[in-house]
């Protein structure tokens, strides 16, 4: 009998091993994300790309999903100053859209901004989908130019966040249709611009604008307000500290641990029971 006892203690420690080593195949996979769909396609089309000009022009982008991956999706508008033979000049500008999960067969309608002065230009969209870029055909267009701007519109940063900032506008004798756009900030950030909307005389409105940051010890940053009619702006810099990143399991970690502590409480619990025997033998 304690032959066949230590021959199924033996078979059970080797499960206990094989689930230890199953445990942490799946706690590993789960953390890297792997990805097995290798024949599945990541693609998409645009479904609308649209204009409304002005002293503020936007720009309406409908993306649809036409893979059978689901990806993450962002737009970006580069704005080029078109030459006398009709050629791209330099880029002037850049507007980014927020970043989207788009299931397969869903879509997404953004709104870009910018406020170029009067001069022609051309609009280069491009989407960032999974881990494809789609480039479009240049959109050309002209804006006109207006009158002077008042210098009516104040801009203060209402506080810094991991992934947006909330802008604060007010103006004394009001303004419509206010956007806050990123003058200047650090290279390799993605900026969004953010819609305040209408302001009342001496009131205020709020902008929030999302971005993806490189560093965050006092990036300097510059705004610009504008109004719908351009009628009124406003500038500012400042000095953003964002919050330090606290550390986060992953998904797969918290798997391994759990799997981990159970399976360490069933050998300490089956050990204990085993000597316990052994003594009383």
């Amino acid at each position: 009998m304690d032959g066949v006892g230590y021959a199924m203690d033996l078979r059970f420690l080797l499960f206990i091993t094989a689930a230890c080593m199953l445990a942490g195949l799946i706690g590993t996979a789960a953390g890297i994300g792997l990805n097995m769909n290798i024949l599945e396609k990541a693609e998409g089309h645009v479904a609308w790309f649209s204009l409304f000009n002005g002293p503020v022009q936007k720009f309406d982008v409908r993306w649809e999903n036409m893979g059978s991956v689901n990806c993450l999706s962002r737009a970006r508008i580069d704005f080029h100053e078109v030459e006398g033979n009709g050629s791209l000049g330099g880029r002037v500008y850049t507007s980014w859209s927020s970043q989207e999960p788009l299931m397969a067969g869903e879509s997404h309608e953004w709104e870009l901004y910018s406020a170029l002065p009067a001069g022609s230009y051309a609009a280069v969209l491009r989407i960032y989908h999974c881990n494809e870029i789609a480039d479009q055909e240049p959109y050309f267009f002209n804006v006109s130019g207006g009158g002077e701007p008042e210098d009516r519109l104040y801009i203060e940063v209402a506080g810094a966040h991991r992934e947006y900032i909330d802008v604060i506008v007010s103006s004394p004798s009001g303004a419509g249709g206010v956007v806050v756009l990123p003058a200047g900030y650090p290279s390799g950030w993605i900026f969004q611009a953010g819609y305040a909307g209408d302001i009342s005389p001496g009131g205020t409105a709020t902008a929030r604008l999302e971005f993806v940051p490189v560093r965050t010890d006092g990036a300097a940053i510059s705004l610009r307000a504008v109004s719908g009619d351009g009628s009124a702006y406003g500038e500012g810099e400042f000095s953003v500290s964002l919050p330090e990143e606290e550390p986060v399991f992953g998904l797969g970690m918290l798997i391994l641990l759990s799997v981990s502590i159970a399976v360490i409480l069933a050998v300490v619990l089956y050990l204990s029971n085993y000597i316990i025997k052994i003594w009383r033998r």
